[in-house]
């Protein structure tokens, strides 16, 4: 049994089998190119595409961020709120 990745033979696996049998053959291909690839084994003929991956949303560095940034302006708001009060004992 023979697999074809565009017409090119990719692998081959020799397999015996008693009348009425079956077995299940795999094969596995890996292609670092995107697009559409033939596929035939023994003349059964299918298609797979490969396809970007899905660019993954880094939701800890946003949650990083957005924690940060809290910090930061509640610092400031009790740094301004500290000084007005500061400011009122004065007066």
């Amino acid at each position: 049994m023979s697999l074809k990745i565009e017409g090119m033979e990719e692998a081959r696996q020799e397999i015996t089998l008693a009348p009425g049998a079956s077995q299940m053959v795999i094969f596995s291909v890996s292609r670092d190119v995107l697009g559409s690839y033939g596929v035939q084994i023994d003349g059964l003929q299918a298609e797979f595409d490969i396809e970007e991956a899905p660019v993954a949303v880094p939701w800890s560095l946003i949650l990083g961020i957005i924690a940060g940034v809290v910090a930061v302006g509640l610092f400031i708001f009790f740094v301004a709120r500290r000084k007005r009060g500061e400011a009122a004992e004065r007066s």
